[in-house]
């Protein structure tokens, strides 16, 4: 790569690209070729600006599930990640660096592969995706493009839509996400969908690479796809193209519109001589991983809601009836935050003496383990904040002398009946809160429509911050029914409004709904 023409080479800690060699955009950024300049060895730089996502909730999800899922694998079928660099507004992310190019490249420089080659090309997909599974994620957006190669190895890349699943669970997905013509029509007719998504996506990809087109590939538009998938029959007899009728009757199997007529994933697996893991103790790694990382999700929601209260503490107190209402919600929000997150770490600290080969072994359990005890100390420092945003105005007193839930403060480990006090008594403190911020930010409205975008975006930041406690109620009645959480999609919902007044509409019909 030619790094002389300096006006268009950047560095970064110790990694150089030129930024005429785009090689590729992936989801949310740019992929520049670049080279580690200590071990001058090639590599891949993905480039994201972070003032696309400032005011994206969901957008700053995808990008740091994308590195949380990097970081877990080391597997030759799945793109090594290798580091990551902040720096002014921009994110990089540096991974290895395919030189081979991409699957839909391969296929235009490729055509008419056999299906020997293609059964062990498509194998070697398969077995970056058993991986995957292994530590329960699903992609969500494979295609071609996102399949890289070097050295004659087949990669998966681009995990900007993937996310954590249970694969045990039948619980659905209902997000919208991927690339439509390799997206599964569940996901196109924004219906609920499993971790069978991929199947479908893989079924798309190994048609074309056996037949030279996607199975609808003249559709037009969304509805014509889904029209096209739903009323005509899948082709496998094209000019020059020949399909054996075993590989027929898989890809039929893989394109089956419902999920609970598609194959199965040890079926699939299978059927490529790939083993399924049934380990004892394998298992109840993952069933360990996955809980921890769930009650992660569910922390971290609450901390960053705690966060925004605080951020907001002087302007969101003006539509509250009782100035400690605001304070006793903020304090005992991130107390309970502080608290779980302690809980947690102590479930983290059992299993580890109790199963320390099994932690050894696995990489993305102590990874997890490392994480949750990082951010433990970040809840400790917010939650010290607000402790002295309390002393300094004089409220500690109020707190500490509730009668209710004043003894969790000095109590230094809680039990679960002690947290499910303080979450309830917080739960009711949010409903009394959001009940006043709407009532009283009504009558503002009325008073004193707004005049200009700042005075509109005042208003609006406090209707998130009321839209965030009601999130907070009705996660909580999520867990009561174990029904799936999506917190990417509340996250999301927020930058959905401009008009205070609609938005104030929206919110009024949530918070009735929860009565």
């Amino acid at each position: 790569m030619d790094f002389q023409k300096q006006e268009s080479v950047k560095t970064i800690k110790n990694y150089q690209y030129n930024t005429r060699h785009c090689i590729g955009e992936g989801s949310y950024g740019k992929v520049f070729e670049g080279i580690d300049v200590k071990t001058q060895e090639k590599i891949a730089i993905k480039t994201i600006d972070q003032n696309i996502f400032k005011n994206d909730q969901y957008l700053q999800c995808a990008i740091m599930a994308e590195i949380e899922i990097l970081k877990r694998f080391d597997h030759k079928n799945i793109v090594k990640f290798k580091d990551i660099v902040y720096e002014d507004d921009t994110i990089y992310i540096i991974t290895e660096f395919c030189q081979d190019g991409d699957l839909r490249q391969f296929m235009k420089s490729n055509k008419n592969l056999s299906e020997d080659v293609i059964t062990q090309i498509f194998k070697q997909i398969l077995e970056g995706i058993r991986e995957l599974h292994k530590v329960g994620v699903i992609h969500r957006d494979l295609k071609p493009a996102n399949i890289l190669i070097h050295n004659n190895e087949f990669k998966i890349a681009d995990f900007g839509f993937a996310r954590d699943v249970d694969f045990q669970s039948e619980k659905l997905l209902v997000s919208c996400v991927g690339s439509p013509m390799y997206m599964d029509p569940l996901i196109l007719s924004r219906k609920p969908y499993g971790t069978k998504c991929d199947i479908w996506s893989l079924g798309v990809i190994l048609y074309e690479m056996i037949m030279g087109e996607t199975p609808y590939h003249k559709s037009r538009t969304e509805q014509e796809l889904l029209i096209n998938i739903y009323t005509k029959p899948l082709k496998f007899e094209l000019p020059g193209r020949k399909c054996s009728p075993k590989m027929q009757n898989l890809i039929k199997q893989m394109l089956q519109v419902q999920e609970v007529d598609r194959i199965s994933w040890d079926d699939l697996f299978n059927q490529f001589g790939l083993s399924v893991e049934n380990e004892e103790q394998s298992v109840d790694v993952e069933k360990l991983f996955l809980c921890l990382f769930n009650m992660r999700n569910h922390m971290n929601y609450k901390h960053y809601i705690s966060v925004d209260l605080l951020e907001k503490y002087q302007y969101n107190k003006l539509y509250a009836n009782k100035e400690s209402q605001y304070d006793k919600l903020l304090f005992y929000l991130g107390l309970s935050v502080k608290k779980e997150s302690e809980k947690i770490l102590q479930v983290v600290i059992e299993s580890e003496q109790n199963r320390q080969s099994m932690y050894l072994k696995n990489k993305n359990l102590m990874a997890l383990a490392n994480s949750l005890r990082m951010e433990h100390n970040y809840y400790q420092t917010i939650f010290d904040d607000i402790y002295n945003l309390m002393i300094r105005n004089g409220i500690q007193n109020v707190i500490f002398n509730d009668n209710q839930i004043g003894y969790t403060i000095e109590k230094k480990q809680l039990t679960d009946m002690d947290l499910r006090n303080l979450n309830l008594y917080t739960l009711d403190l949010a409903k009394c809160l959001v009940r006043q911020i709407l009532e009283n930010l009504q009558v503002r409205l009325q008073q004193f429509p707004p005049k200009d975008n700042e005075q509109s975006q005042e208003y609006l930041d406090t209707l998130v911050s009321a839209n965030y406690l009601i999130d907070l109620m009705t996660i909580e009645q999520k867990v009561q029914v174990e029904s799936e959480i999506h917190f990417e999609q509340y996250h999301q919902e927020k930058s959905f409004f401009e008009s205070p007044n609609q938005y104030l509409n929206v919110l009024q019909a949530k918070f009735i709904g929860l009565k």
